[in-house]
């Protein structure tokens, strides 16, 4: 199945990083979220209830940075692409990019990308 339901650009204010001057500060992480699920039922019915909640897969990326203080934006990628799998029946794999604007000087941006699908044992890991 090819169909994507995409969630792009979306801005989190995080208390992230691991240097000193890090710690108790918020820091503007960007997400694009990629969910790989079947849009036929969606796409014929025009019904909201058989549809990916778009609302509800960011508010997944805003719950994991709010939880605590992240040292990596790797296990921020990976707790909020557990809770995506976890949240959501209808999404088969998951694909989260948690991009840190400014972290390298003279870079306009550091990203790391992850993809996990439903029953790998990595999805389940918090």
């Amino acid at each position: 199945m090819s169909d994507e339901v995409r969630v792009h650009g979306l801005k989190i204010e995080a208390p992230v990083g691991v240097f000193e001057f890090e710690k108790g500060t918020l820091q503007t992480l960007r997400f694009d979220l990629v969910c790989g699920c079947d849009l036929r039922k969606p796409g014929a019915s025009d019904h909201i209830a058989d549809a990916i909640n778009y609302d509800g897969l960011s508010e997944v990326a805003r719950s994991v940075c709010r939880s605590r203080h992240h040292d990596l934006i790797e296990s921020i990628a990976a707790e909020v692409a557990a809770g995506i799998l976890s949240a959501s029946s209808a999404v088969n794999w998951v694909e989260v990019t948690v991009h840190k604007p400014g972290a390298v000087p003279d870079a306009a941006d550091v990203s790391v990308r992850i993809k996990r699908s439903r029953g790998s044992a990595s999805a389940a890991t918090r």
